[in-house]
């Protein structure tokens, strides 16, 4: 009885120390920091989100004005990339992110980077991403001869199109866009009426306009009086841009001082002035003078003092027709 009970004893003893053993073996084993295996989460939030994907190949979260990439489930030592892509004509407003304890480890505002490699180190970790319209300025300017729609500086998003139109003055022809300043682009620069795009900068752009030749007809009117003068109203359809020289003359009748005493009316003659000239000058577009005409088939300067000029058979003007650098000045039939 007594061996019987030396052996249980002996049994429970074993045991009791390989427990122990057991025990501290499991200990020793917990000091080691164990290598995350866990599922640790990327979110991506902010204004204007319209999608949240916690699971796809990219991890792509919608916004308006452009998108992000990076959410979901990682293993907890990798280093994936989250990164912000705003669409055409918008930019990033705001993107930042981190671990519970930094929040805004990782953030555009103090980098300019809109793409970070994120080492998790087992953490969670949060983003805020927003997106606003890109705007730039753009001048539109018009050079001499001609005036644009818009005018000015105004504020446009870029990456759309702005309609621009350009007027030539009278006597001026569209010439073209250049683009003076800035990355702009414009659809067709040789077109009046087209439209510009801004890029990243803000830009200027000119529209240029050219002088152009017209006809300007010069003309004249011939009236009896005051007196015994003929007057000569000369016309142009445009200021003088150069001095003319013209030559001018009239033809008609007259007859002497009517006596109502006298036994019967006086005669009627014909005169047939000499050919007088006349400069008109720069920058006026309308002369007015008289003259005395001769009598027919002589040379003096006038008429007899009892005379009555009675009527304008013919008149005219005259000059060589010539161009300057506005106008092709012709002399009026």
């Amino acid at each position: 009885m007594r061996k019987v009970k030396f052996l249980l004893l002996a049994a429970l003893t074993a045991m009791f120390v390989g427990c122990q053993s057991d025990e501290v073996l499991e200990q020793d084993s917990g000091n080691d920091r164990p290598t995350p295996t866990g599922d640790t989460r990327i979110t991506i939030e902010g204004e204007g989100m319209k999608d949240v994907k916690t699971r796809s190949s990219d991890g792509r979260v919608d916004f308006t004005g452009g998108y992000a990439t990076g959410a979901g489930l990682y293993n907890g030592t990798s280093t994936p990339t989250v990164a912000a892509y705003p669409n055409p004509g918008y930019e990033v407003n705001y993107f930042y992110g981190g671990p519970a304890n930094e929040p805004q480890k990782y953030d555009y505002a103090q980098s300019s980077a809109s793409s970070f490699e994120v080492k998790l180190d087992g953490q969670d970790h949060r983003f805020h991403c927003g997106f606003k319209e890109k705007k730039r300025n753009l001048t539109v300017n018009a050079g001499s001869g001609g005036s644009v729609s818009p005018s000015g500086t105004n504020s446009y998003q870029v990456e759309n199109a702005i309609n621009i139109t350009a007027t030539p003055n009278t006597g001026y022809r569209f010439s073209g866009w250049t683009v003076t300043e800035g990355d702009a682009t414009i659809a067709n620069s040789g077109s009046s009426s087209t439209t510009a795009t801004l890029h990243s900068s803000n830009s200027t752009i000119t529209a240029k306009f050219e002088q152009t030749i017209m006809d300007n007809i010069i003309g004249a009117r011939f009236t009896l009086g005051p007196g015994l003068r003929i007057t000569v109203e000369v016309s142009a359809d445009y200021p003088l841009a150069s001095p003319i020289t013209i030559s001018y003359s009239a033809q008609g009748t007259f007859t002497y001082y009517d006596d109502p005493h006298a036994p019967s009316q006086p005669p009627t003659d014909y005169f047939d002035s000499r050919v007088w000239t006349k400069t008109l000058n720069v920058g006026a577009s309308e002369w007015k003078f008289s003259f005395v005409p001769d009598v027919y088939g002589t040379l003096e300067p006038g008429m007899p003092s009892d005379a009555i000029l009675l009527t304008i058979s013919s008149a005219w003007i005259d000059f060589d027709n010539f161009s300057d650098s506005q106008y092709n000045y012709i002399c009026a039939e």
